[in-house]
């Protein structure tokens, strides 16, 4: 018995699928074609995420605070706001 048991052989025996993939193909055609497909479906699961999340919200440090921009006899005070009809 080799060293290492049936886990080490199983091992090796991937690793040289792996690392020689004419073997792969011509031995385990559906395994490689399962593979593949994998491949390419998570492929296009993340370039459908990036092309359809939402874009970054824009961030400008240097745009003036609304307190120092309007003045106060400008600006909507929030009681008032609150008792306007219809909102």
């Amino acid at each position: 018995m080799p060293e290492g048991g049936p886990e080490a052989r199983r091992f090796r025996h991937a690793a040289g699928l792996l690392l020689q993939p004419r073997r792969l193909w011509r031995k385990h055609r559906r395994v490689a074609i399962g593979l593949i497909a994998v491949v390419v479906v998570i492929a296009g699961i993340v370039i459908a995420y990036n092309a359809l999340k939402r874009p970054a919200d824009v961030h400008n440090p240097n745009a003036a605070s609304p307190s120092s921009a309007t003045a106060a006899s400008q600006r909507l005070r929030v009681d008032e706001f609150r008792r306007m009809p219809g909102y």
